[in-house]
């Protein structure tokens, strides 16, 4: 076996700049595609973080309206009541505001209809959080079917890292003149 020994000063310059270029254009693509890649990664990172946080406020506001029929707003005990039933789903600012003036609060005002559940119609993301348009069912006993629909708007902030419910609002026709 023979070693070749005759190389030159410039060809190992030759060599040498030959792999600088060649790592140039390397690192160059590497960091292109990193790049392109991080782009594509945010942009789906993203639309995950949105799909989650409705999902979540979706949820927070169909489980809320499951649970106002088992608010009695005429019951002596209607204060607590409110507390315990809609603690996870409502801030504790609007829960004080309900016990301390209970029939401004969502819930059962009669032994029927009732409230039976929150149909989202519409969910619009608003500064911090989400402005849902929905429709408050009412069943009546012996009942399947809706004895008679409220649409309401109801307002879904994140606070301390949950979702609440911080503003509730159910739209009753204004009386005919």
């Amino acid at each position: 076996m023979r070693i070749h020994t005759d190389w030159h000063h410039s060809d190992l310059i030759r060599t040498v700049d030959y792999l600088d270029m060649l790592s140039i254009r390397t690192t160059a693509a590497l960091l292109f595609l990193c790049a392109a890649i991080a782009a594509v990664g945010y942009f789906f990172w993203d639309e995950i973080s949105i799909r989650a946080n409705e999902r979540g406020v979706r949820s927070l506001v169909e489980d809320f309206g499951e649970r106002m029929q088992k608010v009695s707003l005429l019951s002596p005990d209607a204060p607590d009541s409110i507390a315990s039933e809609y603690r996870d789903f409502v801030s504790p600012a609007l829960i004080a505001l309900w016990q301390s003036d209970p029939s401004k609060a969502p819930g059962r005002t009669t032994s029927s209809p009732w409230p039976d559940r929150i149909e989202i119609t519409q969910m619009v993301p608003q500064g911090a959080g989400y402005l849902v348009q929905g429709a408050l069912v009412f069943l009546a006993e012996g009942s399947e079917e809706s004895a008679g629909i409220t649409p309401v708007y109801i307002q879904v902030v994140r606070e301390s890292g949950e979702w609440k419910i911080v503003a509730y609002q159910e739209v009753v026709d204004a009386p005919a003149d």
